[in-house]
């Protein structure tokens, strides 16, 4: 076994009082994540109920040592710690609450669950769309490659979604 040699500003995190919540920020390599583990393990020893713990992380990858970590053999059973991205949050809610909002929102088929796609299958679907443009001369003055076209088209989509104006409004808006 690993025995790490910790900060007091670490040990300080780890150790704090069971109640509210933690948030942990920095510089890549500066003792974040075993900080986290080492806190969630902390808090299984202390007989919080690993259902009652909530581990967010920015991406996917990032979250890969707290599994490690919570799924070793050699602790207590009982629950399981959630271990979740930002998105993998969002969605969960989506997934909760879309029946009671679909309809009233005005989705076309309020009785079917959304689909999620993966930002590659997204941009795969924009190729599809955007090619044939391309094809008639649209975006000849766009110099990047088109990957990333497909990408900040998708992204000024999702902006006009969140504040809430039309799609067909973001290219006028973009030359203003």
């Amino acid at each position: 076994m690993t025995v790490l040699k910790l900060s007091q500003g670490q040990l300080k995190v780890i150790n704090a009082p069971i109640v509210g919540t933690i948030f942990l920020e920095g510089p890549a390599g500066t003792g974040k994540t075993t900080t986290g583990i080492a806190r969630t393990l902390h808090l299984l020893a202390s007989n919080v109920r690993a259902d009652s713990i909530l581990v967010l992380t920015p991406q996917r990858t990032l979250a890969s040592p707290y599994y490690s970590a919570v799924h070793q053999p050699d602790l207590v059973a009982g629950g399981q710690v959630t271990v979740l991205t930002v998105g993998g949050l969002a969605r969960r809610m989506v997934d909760l609450f879309w029946p009671l909002v679909a309809e009233q929102a005005g989705f076309a088929q309020p009785d079917c669950p959304p689909t999620f796609l993966t930002l590659e299958t997204a941009q795969y679907y924009m190729m599809q769309i955007v090619q044939p443009l391309v094809g008639q001369g649209f975006f000849e003055t766009v110099t990047i490659l088109r990957n990333r076209l497909y990408s900040q088209i998708l992204d000024n989509l999702n902006k006009a979604a969140v504040v809430g104006f039309p799609h067909t409004e973001f290219s006028e808006r973009l030359k203003a």
